[in-house]
């Protein structure tokens, strides 16, 4: 069962996850040369918000 602020949390690190995408994409298209790295931080960014949400409040 979730705690009762779990659901707040998740949104908060949802909306997170969102605006770093849109950061990081703004970012790639300003400098195309460092496209790789930073498509590599989006998707690790990404594994630990997605981890985050699903962990319990006593292990985040």
């Amino acid at each position: 069962m979730l705690c009762v602020h779990c659901n707040e949390v998740n949104s908060d690190l949802s909306t997170f996850a969102g605006d770093l995408v849109s950061i990081l994409e703004d970012s790639i298209d300003s400098h195309p040369k460092w496209r790789t790295r930073l498509e590599d931080w989006k998707i690790n960014l990404l594994i630990v918000a997605r981890e985050c949400a699903v962990m319990s409040a006593s292990d985040f």
